[in-house]
């Protein structure tokens, strides 16, 4: 899923039974977008 369309979808991305990233690496770091993702995504993880 794009992450445009990641915070439209959270609802899917919420009743997922797994969820796997793939994002390219810059100097061994994620992108920016993959970043974005993780924090929009943050509050699933802490619960």
């Amino acid at each position: 899923m794009p992450v445009a369309k990641a915070e439209t979808h959270l609802d899917k991305l919420h009743v997922a039974d797994a969820l796997v990233f793939g994002c390219p690496t810059y100097l061994g770091g994620r992108s920016t977008d993959c970043e974005q993702v993780m924090e929009l995504t943050g509050r699933f993880w802490y619960q």
